[in-house]
């Protein structure tokens, strides 16, 4: 089941199926593991559009993103590579380019397959 759905259905619902997938800088508090801190590959993930609801910092390409049991509903690339968003596991499918800065939104729960960073 896909977040828009799940936030559309019900918040309370979204946040049992998120809660356990999420990690733990999902709560909405700041990183400090040095790997996070110091990357130069970071996009901010949130279970809702327009930014809102809790987010992950994601650091590492991720081949199977949508396996987590959530789709980000947007995103922020706060990095200073490219992050790719694919509608399909191992990179596959349409593909969402965020450059460094850019924001998307409305991910309409497409884009939530795959990531990686060029």
């Amino acid at each position: 089941m896909r977040i828009g759905h799940m936030v559309a259905a019900s918040t309370a619902a979204a946040a049992l199926v998120l809660g356990p997938a999420l990690p733990a800088s999902a709560d909405g508090s700041r990183a400090v593991a040095g790997s996070v801190k110091d990357s130069k590959a970071k996009v901010v993930v949130y279970e809702q559009p327009l930014f809102k609801g809790r987010h992950a910092t994601l650091t590492r390409r991720d081949r199977g993103l949508g396996g987590q049991g959530w789709c980000p509903g947007s995103a922020k690339n706060v990095g200073r590579y490219t992050a790719l968003f694919f509608t399909e596991p191992n990179y596959g499918g349409a593909r969402l380019d965020l450059e460094p800065g850019d924001r998307a939104a409305h991910l309409n729960g497409r884009f939530c397959a795959s990531l990686l960073f060029r």
